[in-house]
């Protein structure tokens, strides 16, 4: 269980869905895109989750494995990633190599996202459609699919758990909806500084996340291959 719930903290960082939200925030009625974007992205993601869990089931046994032995290279390529990741946004000859490579490339005006081009229009059905395009099971949902599937668990273990896996990837849109609803001035002020924050801080946050993870990945994989 303790495996699920590390697979949905690292789904939760999924960038495109973390820069939606980020979008919606700055929205004038972020409630209603933000409550479009989770039916979508919940009903995406469940639905999916279900099939995908009743595809696995219905594997042989040779052929998809045991959850204790899952995908020790990914966990090893996820934390080789991230530690590369880290070190390009935490140190002083990674931030000289970005700085480098940008300044090779030529200037250009950065165009958004479909997504943030699709959000910007403050559509409470385009919010819906974006959440669930992008909210198909990805790595971490399909692993943790994998070990329901070659754990053991029951059917309701099984339905409880993809429910508070959904419940944790889309923490960084559920705690800011609630927050709303409960304080909404409070919250529209709150919202200003994070982004501010996230502006003065954007390389380090990067940093700091991408190590943590790398060393955890890493360490998954290594014990998995033991």
């Amino acid at each position: 269980m303790l495996d699920i719930v590390a697979l949905a903290c690292l789904a939760a960082l999924f960038p495109l869905m973390l820069a939606a939200v980020v979008l919606m925030l700055t929205r004038p009625r972020p409630k209603r895109l933000l409550v479009s974007f989770l039916i979508g992205g919940w009903a995406m993601s469940v639905t999916a989750g279900l099939l995908v869990l009743h595809a696995f089931e219905g594997s042989h046994a040779e052929v998809l494995g045991s959850s204790d032995t899952v995908h020790p290279g990914a966990y090893l390529l996820g934390g080789v990633l991230c530690l590369a990741v880290a070190y390009l946004f935490g140190t002083a000859r990674g931030a000289a190599l970005r700085a480098r490579r940008a300044a090779k490339r030529p200037a250009e005006k950065k165009e958004p996202s479909r997504a943030e081009r699709a959000l910007g229009g403050d559509r409470a059905v385009i919010a819906f459609a974006v959440g669930a395009v992008i909210n198909v099971p990805g790595i971490y949902y399909l692993t943790a699919l994998h070990d329901l599937a070659t754990g053991g668990y029951s059917n309701a273990e099984q339905i409880a758990l993809i429910v508070l896996f959904n419940l944790i990837m889309f923490a960084f849109a559920e705690v800011p909806l609630v927050s709303y609803l409960v304080s909404p001035e409070e919250t529209a002020e709150r919202v200003a500084r994070f982004q501010d924050f996230l502006t003065r801080n954007a390389g380090t946050i990067v940093a700091v996340l991408a190590l943590a993870f790398g060393i955890a990945l890493t360490a998954k994989g290594i014990a998995a291959l033991v």
